[in-house]
């Protein structure tokens, strides 16, 4: 479930939730799982019949089919108990989240808002009762829209001044509605804050703090994997905020619009942040506000769905953004990137090497492939929405290479570094 919302009087407060596949037709089988001793455990050979995978939704036969392909598995039965076991981790961070929201809105943060909740069917009972006396109003949708549509839904329902994004995959800090809305301050240019985001496994690790930019488009979290020494402890402005964990004045959608549904997942807040920086609005780092994630929980880190939708939307987001001269660069910096991340494939370094710990270096050139397939065949679109979108550009060109010395991130760090 990713909640979002907007806090503060004028302000509204929804949550939501973007589910890979129904979990009705899996009863059985979980139950099965919880037999072996506990979710998540290698099951028995031939635990699952194969008239039991028959009976199941197309959307999740494709996903353990592509669990499959991964080599991690060695039958349905683990790919499917894998799944229950994720899905049950991501149930008990809802439940945590659930209880520190009712908590800030009962003391208040949110109490004058005007609520905005959707969610899958299996979810929605669990928040109906917790909330029952908030105002808070839920919002079914028939299908999984990804991050962008879900968030769009939930923004367009909005009634408040400010917007505030939370993953499903996350744990907010007590105060960590407040520390956003104690920020907004006096400064109308400001128009997006970031959280401080730490590992939910290793919470003394740093996974972002902002973000960066490459000169292809590519972004990464700034911080990510340091150690906590106190380094990142004061406020200050930032390229765009992680999508994480954010607050947005709701102006600014109004002004620029709202996610492009057409990224579906990843990449998305780099997409939306460039283009709020490109009309004018700046972004504040919220050092006091502090979640927890699990980076990629919904798709896995390192996973080939994750492989496909980075690429292929960094490449559309420099034909949309990119002024002509970065534009024609940006080809030689995909390719020295290119070069050093098939360097990290082979010595296992580096997103790229992690990758190809559980797939083979052809799987990825075939993603890579299949994403540029992808870009290419939508590039009439993204070129037309280029166009459409050059209005709302505010900003000189000599502020636009500013950024990449300001917020930019070198080759090797975004290749290599682990």
């Amino acid at each position: 479930m990713s909640p979002t919302g907007s806090i503060g009087p004028k302000m509204c407060y929804r949550t939501w939730s973007t589910r890979l596949f129904d979990l009705s037709p899996l009863a059985a089988t979980a139950e099965m799982c919880t037999q072996t001793g506990r979710p998540g455990v290698r099951p028995r050979a031939g635990m699952m019949r194969l008239t039991d995978f028959k009976s199941l939704p197309d959307e999740v036969k494709e996903l353990v089919q592509a669990q499959l392909e991964t080599g991690r598995f060695r039958s349905v039965d683990e790919v499917v108990c894998e799944a229950l076991r994720l899905l049950q981790e991501r149930e008990e961070l809802f439940a945590s989240q659930r209880e520190t929201l009712r908590a800030q809105i009962a003391e208040g943060v949110a109490s004058e808002g005007r609520g905005e909740l959707r969610d899958g069917d299996d979810a929605i009972a669990a928040v109906r009762l917790p909330f029952r006396r908030s105002p808070i109003r839920i919002i079914r949708i028939g299908k999984n829209l990804g991050y962008t549509g879900g968030n769009n839904v939930g923004i367009r329902a909005a009634r408040g001044e400010y917007i505030v994004l939370l993953n499903n995959d996350t744990q907010a800090d007590s105060t960590w509605l407040e520390a956003l809305v104690e920020a907004i301050g006096s400064n109308p240019q400001i128009g997006m804050w970031a959280s401080k985001v730490y590992s939910y496994h290793q919470r003394d690790r740093i996974e972002a703090v902002g973000e960066l930019i490459y000169w292809d488009g590519l972004n990464r979290a700034r911080g990510q994997f340091e150690k906590e020494k106190g380094q990142y402890e004061k406020k200050e402005e930032i390229f765009f905020p992680p999508g994480c964990g954010a607050m947005y004045r709701k102006v600014v959608f109004e002004e620029i619009g709202l996610f492009d549904e057409d990224f579906f997942a990843y990449g998305d807040d780099a997409e939306i942040g460039i283009r709020a920086r490109l009309s004018g609005w700046r972004c504040l780092y919220v050092p006091k506000a502090v979640i927890y994630h699990k980076n990629s929980g919904s798709t896995g880190q390192y996973s080939p769905f994750k492989a496909f939708y980075v690429e292929r939307n960094r490449f559309w987001i420099t034909l949309k953004y990119f002024p002509l001269p970065i534009l024609f660069l940006s080809t030689f910096f995909t390719f020295y990137r290119f070069a050093l991340q098939a360097y990290g494939a082979l010595a296992h370094r580096g997103a790229a090497g992690k990758f190809t710990r559980s797939n083979s270096p052809l799987r990825l050139v075939g993603i890579l492939l299949k994403a540029y397939g992808s870009g290419f065949r939508n590039l009439p679109r993204m070129w037309k929405k280029r166009k459409k979108l050059a209005i709302l550009r505010k900003v000189s060109y000599r502020e636009i290479f500013s950024w990449f010395k300001r917020f930019g991130i070198r080759g090797r760090e975004i290749a290599l570094r682990d």
